[in-house]
């Protein structure tokens, strides 16, 4: 069976972040499920990454 990068990051239960800057996309980090995704974008805003992959 064949997986595509997005699928075993997937499985692996991680998710990357990026943001982009002067007009590139940068990997900022990488969070896994034991972790807590929030941003400075939205104040406030805190989801645990473990109920992304749930």
């Amino acid at each position: 069976m064949s997986f595509s990068p997005t699928q075993q990051h997937w499985q692996k239960g991680q998710l990357e972040v990026y943001r982009r800057e002067q007009m590139q996309l940068r990997l900022v980090t990488t969070l896994f499920a034991s972790d807590v995704l929030v941003s400075p974008l939205l104040p406030g805003f805190a989801y645990p990454v473990a109920q992304i992959f749930h």
